[in-house]
């Protein structure tokens, strides 16, 4: 056995005063994953703050909702540009005659001028309406406690002045506004007193546009229903009653100003069709004017067509027949030509042909008939190169003739042309001309059209716009909206009790995580395990390790055996277990540990040196006549008090509950002895130290073991306990020490009834 100075094995140094400072662990941190089951468990363990946080926002609504004064709202829909949407040939200078998405907003606009709402408040009386006059509201009830208050302030405000300011620098008495003050508030200026009422109004109403249609609603909230169904139709009333006296007064002067415009506009009319009307006649009186000239154009164009193509096609037949001749040789050249005799020659020809070759059949080709029809057949060949030759003649003859033709037709056509060209200049006179007189009609029948037309709109003084739906009292206010308001109390209270609960969860002094264990023990994490279960049997571990689940349980345990091993540098024999007063999780990691190491084959003892509470011994179901407090005390030899088996597969040196001090048994010569004899009969000893609480239940045996594991429960744990009783772990003498942290959701979860 080798034990540091200090008694701490491995570990720091300790006092009675010394501080805990641990070197830092570089573990990386693991990233936490959040499952359902721990949302479960946020929600049960902060229940009563989200309850207790819904029901005070709920009664602060409800004593808001009784405390505030119900507003009515009602609405009215009037559509804009009715005639003009039916008639799209209405004067688009008169206003009102064209409406269209482009001036909506001036309408809109017109809505909300302080004109037409003073004329609402003038018709309704509403500058006699305590709700939209303030000045005639009763004066508020004295309240002894804020008067006394606002006293004070003022009195220390005027202190405050005469310190710093002086007696004699007090600030004057406000003077009266000046011009530019008067400039800046027209309106203040203007309405006199109904400003205060006008500008009530003014939030009262809402005036918007109905997506991209022409109908506007106007919608106004009151305390009285029947008083804000009076204010959206007024609105629209006085809209309608405003336009229409402004658009006479605007036709009126427009008609004044187009019936003078008509009347220049018909003479300059009458003047241009007149000089039209004069060059005309003068230019359709000459001999060649332009209609005549166009006609022997087209005559002339089409002549000079007709004899090139006539030209062209001569010239053609000329060029084939020549290229014919040179190549193929006449006989050939016969085939093009159609005439009449030489039709009889090649009908000739055939038949000589036909009659040679059944000559030479019947007498062979030296016979005198056959001679003479040779002869024949030269003849009839001489007389169709004749027949060509001629043939030919009479083309190029033809040819020559019809090139003169085109020559003098040519020569006409340029006359006619510079003749044609003469007289343009005097048609382009005639059409600037036309052009003047058509853009004056124009003009003139456009002008009287719209005289007559805003005649028409100046007698009938109608407005363009309909109200389509009047408003109506409201049966019931729109604020405040109980239900709604208690819905969202209700919801609100839940998020904010959520949040809340957030917050004392973040604030929770147990671990978060394994890099913050690291940091505050400056030991390694052995492995990390998820929740484990606190109150299981053995009975009841062995049936759960053999069901579906046991290859999950097995890679868990085996990854903190397998690192116990790694660490030791070579298989572990001595391994003790410690862990916080009440942490029922650690005992059973001593057990799944312990089956593990039996499920590989090699011996495996429990032993449960709790003797405070004997938790260990609690799981498995033997008789406890035997145990180690009766081997401590020499009652029984040590091997009688081991129970050799279990249904865990391992054996047990069970513990029963003493009220001496673990530190005062388990530091005596007779413990060592115990323990060097436990060491060499099993390949593995796992003993479950009494929880670490207090210096006398330190577990400090006069041995080495290989390795010390302390079990830490990220949810039960505090930071703050770890960090306290780290020295009283390090008083166990062991060669590796190391963390086993649970509760952070990973690896398997073994829970009571799973």
């Amino acid at each position: 056995m080798n034990r540091a100075p200090n008694g701490l094995g491995d570990g720091p140094s300790f006092g009675a005063n010394t501080p805990l400072n641990w070197p830092e662990a570089e573990t990386p941190p693991q990233p936490i994953v959040v499952r359902p089951k721990d949302l479960l468990g946020f929600v049960r363990r902060w229940w009563m703050v989200v309850l207790i946080t819904t029901m005070i926002a709920l009664g602060f609504t409800v004593v808001s909702l009784l405390k505030a004064t119900p507003i009515y709202v009602s609405g009215a829909q009037m559509l804009l540009g009715e005639q003009g949407l039916a008639d799209n040939s209405s004067f688009d200078l008169i206003e009102a005659q064209a409406i269209s998405n482009s001036v909506i907003e001036g309408e809109l606009a017109i809505l909300r001028s302080t004109k037409l709402l003073l004329r609402v408040v003038k018709r309704l009386e509403l500058d006699q309406d305590p709700e939209f006059n303030p000045a005639l509201l009763p004066p508020p009830d004295p309240t002894p406690v804020m008067d006394a208050v606002s006293g004070a302030v003022g009195a220390v405000r005027n202190r405050v002045e005469t310190l710093l300011l002086g007696a004699e620098d007090a600030p004057p008495p406000a003077a009266p506004p000046s011009e530019p003050v008067e400039a800046a508030e027209p309106d203040a200026a203007n309405l006199g007193p109904y400003a205060a009422p006008v500008a009530r109004l003014r939030r009262a109403v809402s005036v918007k546009q109905q997506g991209s249609s022409f109908v506007v609603s106007v919608t106004a909230k009151s305390q009285d229903p029947r008083k804000a169904a009076a204010i959206a139709n007024t609105m629209f009333e006085e809209y309608i009653a405003f336009l229409t006296d402004k658009r006479f007064a605007a036709a009126q002067r427009f008609t004044n100003w187009l019936e003078g415009r008509v009347t220049e506009l018909a003479l300059k009319w009458e003047e241009s069709a007149n000089d039209v009307l004069a060059f005309q006649t003068r230019i359709e009186g000459e001999a060649d004017s332009s209609i005549r000239l166009d006609q022997q154009m087209t005559e002339m164009t089409s002549k000079l067509v007709g004899a090139r193509a006539e030209l062209a096609a001569l010239e053609a037949q000329l060029s084939t027949l020549q290229s014919t001749i040179d190549e193929q040789g006449v006989i050939a050249a016969s085939d093009l030509l159609s005439t009449d005799a030489i039709q009889v020659f090649r009908q000739d020809l055939v038949e000589l042909r036909r009659d040679r070759t059944r000559l030479v059949q019947s007498f062979g080709e030296s016979a005198t008939q056959v001679q003479a029809v040779d002869r024949a057949i030269a003849a009839t060949m001489d007389n169709i190169e004749t027949e060509v030759e001629r043939a030919r003649a009479q083309m190029s003859s033809a040819a020559a003739q019809q090139t003169i033709n085109v020559r003098a037709l040519r020569g006409s056509l340029r006359e006619l042309e510079a003749r044609t060209l003469a007289g343009l200049k005097e048609q382009i006179r005639l059409d600037q001309l036309t052009r003047v007189a058509d853009a004056n009609r124009r003009v003139y029948e456009e002008f009287l059209g719209r005289f007559k037309e805003t005649s028409e709109i100046k007698n009938l003084q109608r407005s363009d716009a309909e109200i389509i739906t009047y408003a109506s009292p409201p049966g019931a206010p729109d604020t405040p909206r109980k239900k709604v308001a208690l819905a969202l109390a209700t919801v609100g209270g839940v998020f904010a009790g959520l949040a809340l609960s957030l917050l004392l969860e973040l604030r929770r002094r147990g671990a978060r995580d394994a890099e913050d264990i690291t940091r505050r023990t400056g030991l390694t994490i052995f492995a990390h395990l998820p929740t484990l279960a606190r109150t299981i049997t053995a009975q009841r571990l062995a049936q759960r390790l053999q069901g579906a689940r046991s290859e999950r349980v097995a890679m868990a345990a085996r990854d903190v055996q397998r690192n116990i091993d790694l660490v030791s540098d070579q298989p572990a024999q001595m391994i003790v277990i410690a862990r916080r007063e009440g942490d029922d999780s650690g005992v059973t990691l001593a057990m799944i540990l312990a089956w593990s190491y039996a499920k590989l084959g090699r011996s495996c003892l429990l032993v449960d040196a709790d003797i405070r509470t004997a938790a260990l011994s609690d799981r498995f179901a033997h008789p406890k006549e035997a145990h180690i407090v009766s081997a401590l005390y020499g009652e029984r030899p040590v091997e009688d008090c081991i129970i050799a088996s279990t249904p865990l597969g391992v054996s047990l040196l069970p513990a029963v509950r003493s009220s001496a001090d673990p530190e005062m048994i388990f530091s005596t010569n007779r413990s060592a002895e115990i323990f060097e004899t436990i060491r060499g009969q099993k390949d593995v000893t796992i003993v479950l130290a009494p929880p670490l609480s207090r210096s006398s239940d330190v577990f400090d045996p006069s041995m080495e073991f290989d390795v010390a594991l302390m079990h830490v429960d990220s949810r039960n744990t505090d930071r703050g306990w770890v960090r306290e009783n780290m020295g009283y772990f390090f008083r166990t003498d062991a060669r590796k020490r190391g963390v086993v942290l649970s509760g952070l959701g990973k690896g398997f979860a073994l829970r009571k009834g799973n």
